[in-house]
């Protein structure tokens, strides 16, 4: 899964390891009140925390001024998002993969010059405490 923004539509995209390929995830009908309650920034970072929920963080917006910490937890196909607290460092462009019920976030940027604007820090989700540690 990859989210995306584009323009003023906000996409999830699901990629197919067999043809190569993304397509669109539609969310099924009822779903139309959790298209309006969330943003995906642009270059935010989203991994699977299990096959139907998916965890997004970070990103910056379209400007490319305004960079966020905030992350959620997306289960798209029953139409459910929440909120949870944000990461300690505001970034986007980071790596980020899920082992045993925590999201880890490696690096990403700032805005500023390279040697001021990548982290070097990981940051360490724990889903069932739902608090953030620096790694």
């Amino acid at each position: 899964m990859l989210g995306v923004a584009n323009g003023s539509r906000q996409l999830l995209l699901r990629f197919d390891p067999e043809t190569l390929a993304f397509s669109e995830l539609k969310l099924p009908p009822g779903c139309e009140v959790l298209e309006l309650s969330w943003k995906i920034y642009n270059y935010s970072s989203m991994v699977a925390v299990s096959p139907d929920r998916f965890m997004v963080c970070g990103g910056i917006t379209a400007n490319l001024l305004n960079i966020t910490a905030k992350c959620f937890l997306l289960e798209p196909l029953a139409g459910k998002l929440e909120v949870v607290p944000p990461m300690q460092d505001a970034r986007y462009t980071a790596t980020i993969l899920y082992h045993d019920e925590h999201v880890y976030v490696f690096g990403g940027r700032r805005v500023g010059s390279d040697e001021t604007a990548i982290i070097k820090q990981c940051e360490r989700f724990n889903l069932l405490e739902s608090n953030w540690l620096l790694s």
